[in-house]
This record gives structure tokens, C-alpha cells and sequence, in this order.
């Protein structure tokens, strides 16, 4: 892969996350009852969090047991600026006290997922490829 695409995946990867947790928030803020809007809405983060953990892992198992080849795929890139924003947002709004420490691991996780994509994204060494 080009060392230029692989930037451009990870920018259009931004920008809809971005853009799905714009569309996320302003749905959710459309809801009357708080309690059982924010009850869903937690559980929802959650199977979002579940997913993105169960996806990332089976992409880097499929990629390291050399079954698949990543060259281009920008859901791979997708994959892992969706876990790396899950884990960086839930610490964020955990160390503004606005979340509580339960799901920590599970974020956590995620955060080392995304980050064990993206590096093997932006790290990885172009010049065998020939694309």
C-alpha cells in the first residue's frame, strides 16, 4: 500500500466515526426520559464496545496466522480507529468523573486494540509491497 493511502483510510476512518457519534448524540438527545435513555444507551455502548473487541480480535488473528492479507483494507484501518476511540473516549469522560470505573477492562482493551492496529497500520514497512 501507498504510505499516502494508508493516511487517507485513516482520516476518512475519523471522520465517520466522527460522524456516526454525531449522529449518536444527537439521537440519543432527543429522548425524554433520562433514566431509562441513559440505561439503553449504556447498554448499547456496551455490545458497540463487545463488537469492536470481538472484530479487531479476529482481524489480527486472521492477519498473524497469515490467512488473510491486509494490504488495503480500509475496514481494518476502520476497525481499529473505532476501538482506539471507544477506549480513549470512555477515559476520558472516566477521568472527567462523568462515568464510573465498571467497564474499565473492556475499555481498556479496546484502547489496546485500536492501538495494536493502528501501529501495525502506520508502522508497518511499504517498500516490499508493490501496489
Amino acid at each position: 500500500m501507498k504510505p499516502h493511502i494508508k493516511y487517507l483510510q485513516f482520516i476518512y476512518s475519523l471522520i465517520i466515526v466522527a460522524f456516526i457519534y454525531v449522529l449518536f448524540h444527537i439521537l440519543v438527545q432527543s429522548k425524554n426520559d433520562p433514566v431509562n435513555n441513559g440505561v439503553s444507551i449504556y447498554f448499547l455502548v456496551l455490545i458497540i464496545s463487545s463488537m469492536a473487541i470481538a472484530t479487531a480480535v479476529a482481524l489480527l488473528l486472521l492477519k498473524y496466522s497469515g490467512r488473510l492479507k491486509f494490504k488495503n483494507s480500509f475496514f481494518f484501518n476502520l476497525t481499529g480507529v473505532a476501538n482506539f476511540c471507544l477506549g480513549a473516549g470512555f477515559l476520558v469522560l472516566l477521568f472527567r468523573n462523568k462515568l464510573d470505573g465498571t467497564s474499565l477492562f473492556r475499555f481498556t482493551l479496546n484502547l489496546i486494540l485500536g492501538a495494536i492496529i493502528i501501529a501495525d497500520i502506520i508502522l508497518k514497512n511499504d517498500s516490499g509491497n508493490k501496489d
